[in-house]
């Protein structure tokens, strides 16, 4: 997002999400659906990614959160976050197969529509949207009888189906997501079942509807909800709720259409296609034909490595260089990567015993080392903020051959590497990347 839009949500989240995964974990039941609308992408940007709810565990994930607290709430299975918002995202074009939002993006307030662009642009595949119709949620019983301000509020945020479809440049599906009595994970539209819940205040304090109220409207909601349920006036009205398993309350998935489908027709709305009976709307404009600069993720390096010095920058425990090379290994990004590396660079092989010198030599041995690596991914970071040594423990494939190895870095005082090596097991793993890495090179020469 623009820097003011990203300091102002992470502020708001810093706030939220304090005790946000006391209260709100994933439902696997609404995680089947944002999988499955995933189809078979295997490279995600998980945009406005809070602590990792609902991200698939068996593909590539790049999450974005803005907020250190949110980030820091991440578990330790999960990708790290690049710390960023929604605009720009610090990805070149087509270069995910994939991009999700999870119940974000009424967050990215005046970055709403480039950030929605954004998502188009960086993903060749689907875009999946968990977001909320207003007009429905607004029927609630809590916003209908007890909290307007949020009900007027989520009318300004939420955006419509069709504005989305403006935005997304795309056909949309509308899915019905119910909400289940047992759910783990209390949003707001989860108190349709509980409403004891608007007295508990780490609760409320976890969903971003109470959040952006004044005390004085929650005082008042509490009061009046708990006097209801005292003299037993919200079970008159409301009792009938407590005999459902599961219900509508609003929340809706959304999932644009394959590219070559959003371009079949120019027609401005476009036929409608129903997914439990919601209606799906075509965006205004055709998608306009991409030019594909390269395949990296990072797109252009030197502007991308100057948004990694700044806002996108992963994780916070390892130096910002080091931080900044492990995305460029994640990005395959040959000149990212090979920017971050002094001119005087020692590498060591794991499978040749005498070292390489310089940039040149380093930065080609890495153009053929993404070339082998296929699902490159990091697993383990070792090294502090203040620390020259860092290890990158990482798993990769070779064809159908698992390896896990670790790269080894030191910084100079101009925090560039002079010294990188690597160790891979098993044996028969680096006896595989030897001899994959002799084809590249011999290829290339």
């Amino acid at each position: 997002m623009s820097s003011d839009v990203t300091d102002l949500n992470r502020a708001r989240y810093d706030s939220i999400g304090a005790g946000y995964a006391t209260t709100r974990h994933e439902d696997p039941r609404i995680a089947a659906r944002v999988h499955a609308a995933l189809s078979d992408a295997r490279t995600v940007v998980n945009v406005g990614a809070g602590a990792g709810s609902y991200e698939p565990h068996d593909r590539h994930v790049i999450p974005i959160e803005p907020s250190e607290v949110m980030i820091a709430q991440r578990g330790p299975s999960l990708a790290p976050a690049i710390r960023g918002g929604a605009y720009p995202l610090p990805l070149a074009d087509d270069s995910v197969d994939a991009a999700m939002a999870i119940l974000t993006i009424h967050h990215w307030d005046d970055d709403q529509e480039r950030g929605l662009r954004e998502m188009r642009r960086v993903a060749r595949g689907p875009v999946v949207l968990l977001t909320v119709d207003p007009q429905v949620s607004g029927r609630m019983w809590l916003m209908a009888d007890y909290l307007p301000e949020v009900a007027a509020l989520d009318r300004r945020i939420f955006p419509s189906p069709e504005r989305l479809a403006r935005c997304l440049e795309s056909e949309l599906t509308v899915q019905t997501v119910p909400i289940a009595r047992d759910t783990p994970d209390w949003t707001l539209l989860s108190f349709w079942a509980h409403p004891e819940r608007v007295l508990d205040p780490r609760a409320r304090a976890a969903t971003s509807g109470f959040a952006r109220m004044p005390p004085d409207v929650i005082e008042r909601v509490v009061n009046e909800v708990e006097r209801d349920l005292r003299d037993g006036t919200w079970d008159a009205r409301h009792g009938r709720l407590r005999l459902l398993d599961e219900h509508d309350a609003g929340l809706r998935l959304i999932v644009t259409s394959p590219r070559s489908e959003s371009n079949a027709s120019s027609d401005p709305w476009g036929r409608a296609r129903r997914v439990d009976g919601q209606a799906a709307t075509r965006g205004t404009q055709p998608v306009a034909r991409r030019t594909r600069r390269q395949r990296s993720p990072l797109g252009d390096p030197e502007l991308d490595l100057a948004a990694l010095r700044t806002d996108h920058r992963i994780g916070v425990t390892m130096t910002d260089a080091a931080q900044r090379f492990r995305a460029a290994l994640e990005a395959r990004s040959v000149e990212a990567a090979g920017a971050l590396l002094a001119e005087d660079v020692v590498f060591r092989s794991p499978v040749v015993f005498g070292p390489y010198h310089g940039r040149h030599a380093v930065t080609q041995i890495l153009d053929a080392v993404f070339r082998v690596f296929d699902d490159w991914r990091c697993v383990r970071e070792i090294g502090g903020p203040d620390d020259r040594d860092h290890a990158l423990v990482f798993q990769a494939r070779i064809g159908e051959r698992q390896i896990e190895g670790c790269d080894f870095l030191h910084l100079d005082e101009s925090d560039s590497i002079d010294e990188f090596y690597v160790m891979v097991r098993p044996l028969s793993g680096a006896l595989a990347l030897a001899d994959a890495m002799k084809a590249q090179i011999a290829a290339s020469t």
